[in-house]
């Protein structure tokens, strides 16, 4: 099944390494990829407008139950299970954010509220800059680009807000408690924003 990622348009690497832990049991792991996972998918079904029906319920716990479409979801570039575990993945920018559109906006958002999140709950507050960096070199790059530095860090101070509005808060808050209380810990949270000019680097 195709998984409709598509690496020649503008993607985000996030790239997670935790910290060192001795033979973690596999379910701990499992937890973690898992609330991951979760967590972004909870947030960007409740911030971008394409998902803006979807009514939010129990029914999001379960596997089928965030109706996200494949080119919207996370991806694995890389998965090292060693100690420390070391993940880099990635999420498309899709065709959107070239053409300006609200959606396209939306999507960055999300993809950048949901690092901003992360880093949160891992105590990693100089992140935030890092992804207004980011945010600015894309619309350096592309100057259709559907979103300026400023209007990103604006739009993150609002994502609670929209969160709450649309009903997602007390997944996005059971996602973060889980995540604050595993065992596999984060130590770094990094974020780029992969255009044409970057596209050719090795992740580090």
């Amino acid at each position: 099944m195709p998984t409709n990622f598509t690496p020649d348009e503008p993607f985000v690497r996030i790239h997670l390494v935790g910290s060192e832990l001795s033979f973690p049991m596999l379910g701990d792991v499992q937890n973690f990829l898992y609330d991951i996972n979760f967590l972004y998918e909870i947030l960007r079904l409740a911030i971008d407008p394409n998902y803006e029906g979807f009514k939010f319920s129990h029914n999001a716990f379960f596997r089928n139950g965030r109706p996200l479409k494949p080119e919207d979801r996370l991806h694995v570039e890389s998965l090292k299970l060693t100690s420390p575990i070391d993940i880099h993945i990635v999420i498309n920018l899709n065709v959107a954010i070239a053409t300006g559109t609200v959606a396209g906006a939306a999507t960055l958002i999300s993809i950048l509220a949901y690092a901003d999140k992360i880093a949160d709950l891992m105590n990693l507050p100089l992140l935030r800059r890092k992804l207004k960096a980011e945010v600015e070199k894309l619309e350096r790059e592309n100057s259709e680009a559907a979103l300026s530095g400023e209007d990103a860090d604006r739009a993150l101070e609002t994502t609670k807000e929209t969160v709450r509005v649309r009903g997602a808060e007390y997944y996005a808050d059971v996602a973060g408690r889980r995540l604050r209380q595993s065992p596999v810990k984060l130590e770094t949270v990094d974020v780029e924003i992969v255009t044409e000019r970057t596209r050719h680097r090795e992740p580090e």
